[in-house]
């Protein structure tokens, strides 16, 4: 399945540098010009989870292919991205954490 979807991530080199903050003023930004936002995010973490799902007013799903297949991460981001305007995927420790040089886990 092919989502055309304009998508934004937010990464950074470790955590506790404001990500989680960083996105939820996207989020609020976005939701003031009448935009619906579909969050996700990257990493085991569940409390920003439930952080972007409550500035979002949608669930958030994980897209972590340390945990799940990358071919799973896909059709979920796909299929869980459908009716909105936006996607916002807030990375945790950065979007390639647990991986190596060549982008291998």
């Amino acid at each position: 399945m092919q989502l055309q979807i304009p998508r934004v991530a937010i990464g950074a080199l470790r955590g506790g540098v404001g990500k989680t903050v960083v996105s939820l003023a996207i989020i609020k930004a976005w939701q003031q010009n009448n935009l619906t936002i579909a969050p996700f995010k990257k990493g085991p973490d569940f409390l920003d989870a439930i952080w972007l799902k409550g500035g979002a007013g949608r669930n958030c799903y994980n897209l972590d292919t340390l945990l799940i297949p990358r071919q799973s991460v896909f059709d979920s981001f796909a299929c869980r991205a459908q009716g909105a305007d936006v996607a916002l995927v807030e990375g945790n420790r950065g979007l390639y954490d647990g991986e190596d040089r060549r982008g291998e886990p």
